[in-house]
This record gives C-alpha cells, sequence and structure tokens, in this order.
C-alpha cells in the first residue's frame, strides 16, 4: 500500500508540475484511488494509465483531453444522452448483415480466435462443430481452414437451415426437461436448437454486435466500444507477418484452435489475441520511435482491461476519442504500412543493421572502434499493394463509424484540438527525432430473409 502511494504521488507531482492539474485535483484524485482501489493488478493498471496519460499530453493537442482523463480516473461513467434509440424497442439481426460478418470471419484467425463456437461458453461439442461445418459447406460458396465455426455462421445457418438439418447438427443430449417443456410451448424448434439459439443471441448482445448486425442497435457506449475491440484488433493483425510467411496471418501456428477449452464471453483467454496484437503494435512503435502511437495503443488496451471487466470508471467516450486519434494516425501513413514481423513464440523479429560490419572493419582504427553500434531494428517487410490499400480502406471504415458514433462536437472528443496548420509534429512522435436482443430479433431475421 505504501509503495502504491508513493508512485502515486510522482506521478500526480508530474502532472502537477507540468500544469495538467491543480493541487486541489491531484488530491481528489489520489484520495478517490487510494480508497477506492484495493486489488493489486487495478493498482498496477491505475500506475500505467496515470503514466501513459502523462506522456500522451507532450502533444499540446491532447493536453485538455488528458486532464480530463486524469481527474476522472476511478471515477464512475455515466452515459448522457440515450435518446438516439427507444430502449423498450428490440434489436432485430439483419440476415444480410449477418453472412456478410460471418463471410468476413472465414480465415481472419483474429476473429477466428475471439468468434469461435468452441471458445463461447455454449456447450458445442467437437462432433457438433464438424456437423455444423458441413450445413455451411452446403450453404456457402466458402469454408473456413480452420475446424472452427463463428457465432456469425452459426447465426445464419440457424435461421437458413430448416429444423430437421438442424436437429441433425445439434442432437437432443444433455438437454433438460424444462427447456424440452418450453420448446413444446413454443411449437416450433427443438429444445437442443432453442438453448443454442438463445445463448447466441445473449453473446451478440454481450460483445456489442448488435451493432453491426441488427437495424436498431442499442445505443450503448459500452457495447459498441465492445464490437470496435473486435474490428481494431482484426485491422491491427493485419499488419502482423509471420516470419517465413508471404503474406499476413498465413502461417499455420496463427490458426485458431477449434479445440480450445471454452473460456466465456469476458474472460482474458478469450481476448488474449487483442492483447498480442496490442503488444506487438506498441513494441514495433517504440523500436521505430513512434511514440505516440504507442503511447495511444497503450492507453487503448489499458483502458479495454476495464471494459472487459466491466468496471465502472470505463469511460466509453474518453475510449473512442483515443481510438479516434489513433485511426487518424494511421490514416496519416496511408499508402505506407509496414509489416509487423514476428517469430514463432511470438516476439519482433530482429535483424542487426550494420553491426557486423562495424565489428569487422578496420579493428585497428580508433574511430570504427569507437563508433556505436546500431540497435537491433524489426525486419522490414514489404506489404503488398493490395493488402496495403486494403488496409488503408479499413481505417478510413473504422474512423467513419466511430465518427458517427462520437462526433466531433462530443463533449469528450471536442477536447482534443484541431492541429495548427503552423504547427510542428513534436519530435518525440515521429521517426527521428440498452435494447436487448430477444428472440424476436430472430425472428424477424427469419422472416427478412
Amino acid at each position: 500500500a505504501k509503495a502504491f502511494r508513493r508512485v502515486l504521488n510522482i506521478l500526480l507531482n508530474e502532472a502537477l508540475r507540468v500544469r495538467l492539474i491543480t493541487k486541489e485535483q491531484k488530491t481528489s484524485v489520489r484520495m478517490r484511488l487510494v480508497k477506492g482501489v484495493y486489488a493489486a493488478e487495478d493498482r498496477i493498471n491505475a500506475i500505467k494509465e496515470l503514466a501513459v496519460l502523462t506522456m500522451l499530453a507532450q502533444d499540446e493537442r491532447l493536453r485538455d483531453l488528458v486532464t480530463y482523463a486524469l481527474v476522472g480516473v476511478g471515477k464512475p461513467w455515466s452515459q448522457s444522452d440515450m435518446s438516439a434509440t427507444d430502449a423498450d424497442e428490440d434489436c432485430n439481426l439483419d440476415p444480410d448483415m449477418v453472412y456478410r460478418k460471418a463471410m468476413s470471419t472465414i480465415n481472419n484467425q483474429y476473429l477466428e480466435s475471439i468468434l469461435d463456437v468452441r471458445r463461447l461458453g455454449m456447450s458445442i461439442s467437437v462432433e457438433e462443430v464438424g456437423r455444423l461445418r458441413d450445413l455451411w459447406a452446403r450453404a456457402s460458396t466458402r469454408v473456413p481452414d480452420a475446424r472452427v465455426v463463428t457465432l456469425p455462421m452459426l447465426l445464419h445457418l440457424l435461421v437458413h437451415c430448416s429444423e430437421g438439418e438442424l436437429q441433425g447438427a445439434l442432437p437432443q443430449a444433455g438437454v433438460s426437461g424444462a427447456a424440452m417443456a418450453k420448446a413444446g410451448e413454443a411449437g416450433g424448434l427443438c429444445g437442443r436448437i432453442e438453448q443454442v439459439e438463445d445463448a447466441a443471441l445473449q453473446i451478440v448482445q454481450n460483445l456489442g454486435l448488435a451493432w453491426e448486425l441488427g437495424d436498431n442497435p442499442p445505443r450503448d457506449l459500452r457495447q459498441f466500444c465492445m464490437v470496435l475491440l473486435l474490428d481494431l484488433g482484426s485491422l491491427l493483425s493485419m499488419l502482423l507477418v509471420p516470419e517465413g510467411a508471404t503474406t499476413p496471418g498465413s502461417s499455420d501456428t496463427m490458426a485458431a484452435d477449434s479445440d480450445a477449452r471454452e473460456v466465456g464471453v469476458v474472460e482474458d483467454g478469450l481476448f488474449a489475441k487483442w492483447w498480442d496484437v496490442c503488444e506487438a503494435v506498441v513494441r514495433f512503435e517504440r523500436v521505430h520511435r513512434r511514440f505516440y502511437a504507442a503511447f495511444l495503443v497503450t492507453y487503448i488496451k489499458i483502458s479495454s482491461e476495464k471494459l472487459l471487466a466491466q468496471k465502472a470508471d470505463f469511460d466509453p467516450e474518453l475510449f473512442l476519442s483515443m481510438v479516434v486519434e489513433l485511426l487518424t494516425e494511421y490514416r496519416k501513413r496511408r499508402p505506407d504500412y509496414e509489416a509487423i514481423v514476428l517469430t514463432l513464440d511470438g516476439r519482433l523479429s530482429l535483424l542487426s543493421t550494420g553491426s557486423d560490419s562495424t565489428r569487422s572493419s578496420g579493428s585497428g582504427d580508433s574511430v570504427n572502434q569507437k563508433k556505436p553500434i546500431p540497435p537491433p531494428q524489426p525486419a522490414g517487410k514489404a506489404l503488398d499493394r493490395r493488402t496495403r490499400e486494403d488496409i488503408g480502406s479499413e481505417f478510413d471504415r473504422l474512423f467513419a463509424w466511430v465518427d458517427q458514433q462520437l462526433p466531433s462536437n462530443n463533449r469528450v472528443r471536442s477536447l482534443s484540438r484541431a492541429p495548427s496548420p503552423r504547427g510542428r509534429t513534436p519530435s518525440w512522435q515521429t521517426a527521428g527525432g440498452s435494447g436487448s436482443i430477444g428472440p424476436a430479433g430472430m425472428d424477424k431475421m427469419r422472416s427478412s430473409s
């Protein structure tokens, strides 16, 4: 506890020194964290959050936004505007949106790792996955390479396959008498199918997928942030290339494990790929001295931990404002995107540039002996033009989507000031210097299809 208070004082004193907060605000934040944060992991995350926010404030544009963030650390957030959607109105899944999402998950190892029905606590066996894949093969032109069925694929099958086909793929074993009675009252689907359907719709809501798959998504910014973890992680993972592979994600070592144990909807294990992608991007950006992007990804990662843990002080508006900054940073690079090459164990692939020649040339030359050896750099690998254009288009799409949900006049996002036309980029930034989804939603999708 003493160590926590000491480090907390150091960070808050630094924020006070650079005039990000006042003495009164420092006292308030310190008291709130000391009295309200007890778990060691939560204290570590609070320290990380304060540190990275203070570093982000080196950019003058973000000073007001950082001040807002610092003052709000540990403070519960409440949504200010729920008027855009009737909270009592059901969100109906759109069959075309579901199918497009299902197709986008095929051979997308990031999305497969999270949306694999075997990992979502739905009690679907390996044998059932095999039968569902057979159904999908008859219903679609593309079949995933891995032995996996994703949640959108399952939703599509539940709508378009006959009751007999679904009964063959999802047998009655393990269904309780109560579930069977309920199915009888419904007068249609068998108990096992209804059980899977209910679980699928609940997971759609938990993961915020209604924002992508529904015609009336609930105006819950927390759920929007959840689904953004899927899209943003999928996009950033396009930059990752396994060592020895010719295209991003083409190595079998990165394939989703369809036999993995069920881990639930918000368990850390379910989003393991998200943490891995963030760590790889941060290390790559830091090595290339692009600290601004590294700090943004670091903050987004820390904040997403609070989102997944359902912490009351998670601020969706602040999270989305930082995502906007990150997307803007990457949009500026288009089309000059670099591949992040990873070794088999997930580390950056390193290549010492010039060190061998420095060591071997002129061993008797005092100039050469004193010349510093350049640090190892990640092995560069060019992405093909089509991939770079696809990545750029995805950054544009995500930016437009977030901008629609959190417009520039939002009270939090507006704290980030637009850069001055005459201003120069700081050297440290550059390389070189609640509606619910019920059974009615599935019925509406069936009728729409």
